[in-house]
């Protein structure tokens, strides 16, 4: 597992995020067309000193995430997997 891996923590539960989203998790707004967490994991599988992304979600939405990102033109290979109870802990 050598290389450098980014993290992207998209596990949270959105507790401090204003409430005006109807129940949506931040993460997965629309913005432009998609969800927020493919801004930045477009851009870390781009980048040329990024060898693999692991990808931190929810638990109840691994499958979901798993199926969007199927069909985008990602350079590297991620890895989605489920987030803990706290970010200190999605990051570990």
């Amino acid at each position: 597992m050598a290389g450098i891996y980014a993290i992207l923590a998209a596990a949270g539960s959105g507790t401090r995020f204003d409430a005006t989203s109807g129940g949506t998790k931040k993460q997965f707004l629309q913005l432009q067309g998609r969800p927020i967490y493919q801004w930045p994991l477009k851009v870390f599988c781009h980048h040329k000193k990024i060898d693999k992304v692991i990808l931190v979600v929810p638990e109840d939405s691994l499958e979901q995430v798993k199926n969007e990102i199927a069909d985008l033109d990602l350079k590297k290979q991620v890895f989605v997997i489920p987030g803990g109870a706290s970010r200190q802990e999605s990051v570990r």
